[in-house]
């Protein structure tokens, strides 16, 4: 894909590892249009998992649908998605928008993101953590980061490691000569 390609950075992981904090920053950072997964659910999917019950790749093909043409919306813009992309189906799904796709995973142990979903007021009740991991399969080329650290540090590390790459430094080198 060349350089005008528009890029798209996926925020991945389990519910309540921190996507939606973290895509928002980093949506700042980049210029870019943030977009949350969460708001590309049916009332049933929220439903089916409210109830406990996991959602299956089936489940999933709707929401998949939706978020693509949400994040379509945006053509020619930088995206940043918080979305938890747990399996291959979504990942298949994100990678069919033809862009620059760059996923970041924010790595979590299951010790603090039962404390944290049970702090949270969401859809998503704590009982349904085990089966996202389970499904859980990241990208190979995904940055995998320890979620756990300090916000500031995590953004920081994020930034740094994005910023190395070709895709983003060039992305970057771009924006900052057309704005200086």
């Amino acid at each position: 894909m060349g350089l005008q390609t528009p890029l798209l950075i996926v925020i991945m992981g389990v519910s309540g590892c921190g996507k939606s904090t973290v895509g928002l920053q980093l949506a700042q950072y980049y210029h870019a249009v943030f977009l949350d997964a969460d708001d590309f659910h049916s009332e049933a999917n929220i439903q089916k998992m409210s109830g406990g019950t996991p959602l299956t790749d089936q489940d999933r093909k709707a929401w998949v649908a939706a978020m693509r043409e949400g994040v379509n919306k945006h053509t020619s813009q930088k995206v940043v998605l918080a979305c938890s992309a747990l399996t291959p189906m979504v990942q298949n799904g994100l990678a069919a928008l033809h862009r620059r796709l760059v996923y970041v995973h924010l790595n979590t142990s299951r010790v603090d993101m039962k404390a944290r979903l049970a702090r949270r007021d969401h859809f998503m009740p704590v009982k349904l953590l085990e089966s996202q991991y389970e499904a859980l399969d990241v990208p190979q080329d995904a940055l995998d980061v320890d979620a756990s650290q300090p916000l500031p540090d995590l953004l920081t590390e994020i930034i740094e490691t994005l910023s190395a790459t070709a895709l983003l430094s060039e992305t970057q080198q771009n924006f900052d000569r057309a704005f200086q």
